[in-house]
């Protein structure tokens, strides 16, 4: 700590930094440990002396911060953080969408039970300063898929378009003993009927199927003749 005499006709001076230490410069330089300090300065002149004493901290600014073993995972999951905080003593964890939504361990646990991605945050202190870290979307949960489709038939043609929810592979069975893996395929059935279309969709939180029937009949062509 560096200490800057303003005094006025001051010929001498004495410093009592509180720790035990002292020094006679005008302008001295103390080197302190954490903690709590009474400083005390002494103006002196040939007509007498004045005192000045005031209380000083000292300490360490914290840094936050902190790891996750996993930051994503299927709905239900749990995540273990690391706190690799420094010159803290004290902590205060908020997570919104988990459980619990916030704690004062050092390094808690925390379950994830819904689908989203999720901000979390830390604060620090030290017995003089605070720093907090926000990570944004830091933890994203998925969920097992939600499948669906649509078909759209033209002639003998299905063009089939995948509107599934967080679909990962596609497998389709299109009634007729025939299959695809592609996310929106397209089969010609070559002849008319119904045909019961099932895609199965897959992601690393599960399966869903969906089934779903498809109509392929051509447009009736009119003639007719007639005799008298």
């Amino acid at each position: 700590v560096n200490f800057t005499n303003q005094s006025r006709f001051a010929k001498s001076h004495v410093w009592l930094f509180g720790d035990g230490a002292f020094s006679a410069d005008a302008n001295p330089e103390h080197d302190y440990t954490e903690g709590d300090y009474e400083v005390q300065y002494v103006a002196i002149n040939g007509c007498g002396t004045d005192t000045m004493t005031t209380r000083i901290s000292i300490g360490v600014k914290p840094t936050a911060a902190f790891m996750a073993n996993k930051t994503s995972g299927c709905a239900g999951y749990e995540v273990q953080f690391d706190n690799q905080s420094l010159a803290g003593n004290q902590y205060e964890w908020f997570f919104p969408g988990g459980v619990p939504t916030s704690s004062t361990e050092a390094s808690p646990a925390v379950r994830y039970p819904a689908k989203g991605k999720y901000d979390v945050q830390l604060i620090v202190r030290n017995a003089f300063y605070s720093d907090t870290l926000t990570r944004s979307d830091y933890i994203e949960v998925r969920s097992k898929p939600e499948a669906d489709f649509s078909v759209q038939v033209t002639g003998f043609k299905a063009f089939f378009t995948d509107q599934t929810i967080d679909g990962n592979n596609f497998i389709w069975d299109f009634g007729n003993g025939k299959a695809s893996f592609n996310r929106n395929p397209e089969i010609d059935y070559g002849v008319e009927g119904e045909f019961n279309v099932r895609l199965i969709v897959q992601n690393p939180c599960g399966t869903d199927t969906v089934f779903r029937k498809v109509a392929i009949y051509l447009v009736p062509k009119v003639n007719f003749s007639a005799s008298t």
